[in-house]
């Protein structure tokens, strides 16, 4: 098991922890080494299956951080995380039951939207306010229309159908300014 555990944003903090099973863990900023260091054992990691460890950097910047978990001198894990990436795309998913909502009757769609970078990858904690707009979807509202800041780089809002009669536009809009997604 392992796990390097950072978003790697301006709110948080730039010390990178990671979690691992193993005696040694190599850690790189872009190509280059950084260190190589053993989990800890404080005598509360007796009773953790995957003791913790930490790499301290001085400062935020744009690269990847990459880790690799070892066991001799074979690499058997890796995490990477990608740093400091702008919000370029959008993906959605509605949350359906197996039931489709049935003509002149009530039903709610759960709507979720996530932030991600040109990699396809979620952008944590994006500061960014998103607003929702529908179009073409008679007898249908968004229940808290107001926009919505991000947590960690998804979001939701619920569909309300009153007596659905048609079928919807769900359109997204609305990311501090930047262009439709």
């Amino acid at each position: 098991m392992f796990y390097l555990a950072n978003y790697w944003q301006p709110n948080f903090t730039i010390d990178i922890t990671f979690y691992s099973n193993t005696k040694e863990v190599p850690f790189y900023l872009t190509a280059n080494r950084v260190e190589k260091k053993k989990p800890e054992t404080p005598s509360f990691s007796n009773e953790m299956y995957h003791p913790f460890g930490a790499f301290f950097i001085t400062e935020l910047f744009q690269r990847k951080l990459k880790a690799f978990e070892l066991i001799g001198a074979k690499k058997v894990a890796a995490r990477l995380t990608l740093t400091l990436a702008e919000v370029s795309k959008m993906a959605f998913s509605a949350g359906v039951s197996a039931k489709d909502i049935a003509p002149k009757t009530s039903g709610v769609v759960s709507i979720s939207s996530k932030l991600l970078h040109e990699k396809r990858k979620l952008v944590n904690n994006s500061p960014l306010p998103v607003a929702y707009e529908l179009t073409s979807a008679e007898n249908n509202k968004i229940i808290d229309e107001d926009s919505v800041y991000v947590k960690a780089g998804i979001f939701t809002r619920l569909l309300h159908s009153n007596n659905f009669t048609t079928s919807g536009h769900f359109k997204h809009f609305e990311i501090n300014n930047h262009e439709e997604f």
